[in-house]
């Protein structure tokens, strides 16, 4: 589904109006393409990088995938990473196992079952963007409004990844099943949440649950983006209102 000039100003709108929101917040963000960098970033705060965003598994040449990074002073806070690929002929359920396989090789007693199948994910088939690794600092708890933050730039970066890629036709994510229940699958965006993406009768070693996967169409995507500009207008306008009465009421009671 090709964007015509109407609704690639609506992904455009969205897109500035959540950087505004973020700016308006105390924060920042910047676009990272040297993978190295940011596993180095996010191992200093603690956290581990997902193998899908690993240089020696993946040929990132600066074109196929970004990480955009949430910041307050220079401070790494957030970092949500994507990557473009073409599944070819494979629908998403077989490129996912075939890169659960490929990473986890090294694990001799891990164990996939080969019987399992999520039937959402064959459906979608064509060029997609995945999104992986919404790690969280720390310190952005500090900030008392992490859940907001990230859901900014959350939404930031489906908007991004359709403006630099117009040819994907899904943004594809994993999360761990027990944040589905928290409501992260639609903090990060996610317009579809299914549980059992994948189900292992061995864990690898650090992968310690299966994990759900989250679909956005880029017609979910622009839904949403209309939307959230629907309410941003109407919440304005609401204020304009409330503000009007307030001047009303007061020269009113001054006799003006």
């Amino acid at each position: 589904m090709d964007f015509d000039p109407e609704q690639n100003a609506v992904i455009m709108t969205a897109y500035a109006q959540v950087s505004k929101e973020i700016k308006d917040g105390g924060c920042s963000w910047r676009i990272e393409k040297d993978f190295e960098k940011v596993r180095e970033e996010i191992e200093a705060a603690g956290k581990e990088l997902t193998p899908f965003f690993w240089t020696n598994y993946f040929d990132f040449n600066g074109q196929n995938a970004f990480c955009l990074v949430l910041e307050k002073d220079g401070q790494g806070l957030s970092y949500i990473c994507i990557q473009r690929f073409e599944l070819g002929s494979r629908t998403l359920e077989q490129a996912y196992l075939q890169r659960l396989k490929s990473i986890y090789a090294h694990d001799r007693e891990a164990k996939l079952d080969s019987s399992w199948t999520c039937e959402p994910l064959q459906e979608v088939t064509g060029t997609i963007a995945y999104s992986g690794d919404a790690v969280t600092h720390g310190d952005l708890r500090s900030l008392g409004k992490s859940r907001h933050f990230l859901s900014a730039i959350s939404k930031l970066s489906l908007y991004l990844a359709l403006i630099t890629w117009s040819e994907i036709g899904w943004i594809v994510g994993t999360i761990n099943e027990k944040d589905i229940g928290r409501g992260l699958g639609w903090l990060y965006g996610g317009a579809r949440c299914y549980p059992m993406a994948e189900r292992w009768e061995v864990l690898p070693e650090k992968r310690r649950a299966n994990y759900a996967v989250v679909l956005s169409s880029r017609r979910d995507v622009l839904w949403n983006a209309r939307c959230a500009l629907l309410a941003t207008h109407q919440s304005e306008q609401q204020e304009l209102k409330e503000i009007r009465l307030v001047a009303q009421t007061t020269a009113s009671e001054t006799g003006e």
